[in-house]
């Protein structure tokens, strides 16, 4: 099978669902011990044009409370799914992913109406006890992008609920800690880099990128130096350059309009690459340093 493509329809109909989870997440008294984070939080509230497929969360709720929170919002969910789409046939179901203080949900959805199955994921970090990464409440029919998809009849959604999302400097260590963490790079998280410090003009922040390393029960490891983000951008036409654009390319198609890709290529990424290879220059300048985390043993060399 090949890689998808950017797919409009598809993506409508996920950024719809999502708008309804999270607006029903958060009418339950469990809200206010969940935080929204990640490039879909970028997508709705900081007018992040790359379309994200998971909603990500950070909570300091137990996770054994977590199922039972998302069954008891499976029938409200479905009746807003159904509002806007019509009859078809709706699951939420959760998982396990294998590691402690995590929990992954999936909801589903097929219309009678039209062809193809709809999923969208939710994902939950477990914070450590005491820990708290910067947040702000917003009313989400008040977010431009979110307002937009209600004035114009995309989307149905009543008035007045309050989302607790981190501010754009938490989204920006995190994902400082997922290039530094995730075995494979992906180059969502290149062009989420790029778009906070060219278009929202956000800095590396030394103090959060260490705190957040520490900051959830799950421990962080290490799969690649730092170092490697400036030599991206030193030697553009190496191989490890090479690696990543295709990368790049190839994640990035799923999500961002044709149009904005072609623009990006034309330059070969170079501007993701420097914006990268930039904010890990001023991290390690500042006294970044990783000793004692445990490295990722794959044979790519990434332990130090």
């Amino acid at each position: 099978m090949g890689v998808r493509s950017f797919d409009e329809g598809r993506i409508k109909s996920a950024e719809i669902i999502q708008l309804i989870t999270l607006y029903n997440l958060f009418s339950r008294k469990e809200g206010k011990n969940i935080i929204f984070q990640g490039g879909t939080a970028l997508r709705w509230f900081h007018g992040n044009e790359r379309f994200s497929e998971d909603l990500d969360f950070v909570t300091s709720l137990d996770m054994a409370q977590l199922p039972t929170l998302l069954n008891s919002l499976a029938v409200s969910i479905e009746a807003g799914i159904k509002a806007q789409f019509g009859p078809g046939t709706f699951t939420l179901r959760h998982k396990d992913r294998g590691r402690e203080g995590s929990l992954t949900a999936f909801v589903e959805f097929s219309s009678e109406r039209q062809r193809g199955k709809t999923t969208i994921k939710l994902e939950f970090e477990k914070l450590k006890a005491g820990a708290s990464p910067g947040q702000e409440q917003v009313i989400l029919s008040s977010a431009p992008a979110v307002s937009y998809f209600i004035r114009t009849g995309q989307v149905m959604l009543p008035p007045g609920r309050v989302i607790n999302v981190e501010t754009v400097a938490e989204i920006f260590s995190d994902k400082i800690r997922a290039l530094l963490e995730r075995r494979y790079l992906k180059g969502r998280d290149l062009y989420d880099i790029w778009f906070m410090t060219e278009t929202l003009r956000i800095a590396p922040d030394i103090g959060l990128a260490k705190r957040k390393l520490e900051m959830y029960d799950h421990p962080f490891t290490l799969a690649r130096k730092p170092e490697c983000f400036p030599e991206l951008a030193k030697h553009p036409e190496g191989d490890e350059a090479a690696k990543a654009r295709e990368e790049i390319d190839r994640d990035l198609s799923r999500f961002i309009h044709e149009g904005v890709m072609n623009v990006l290529r034309k330059d070969g990424f170079q501007p993701i690459f420097a914006a990268t290879g930039d904010t890990f220059q001023k991290l390690l300048k500042d006294g970044l340093d990783l000793t004692g985390y445990q490295a990722i043993n794959d044979g790519r060399g990434t332990e130090s």
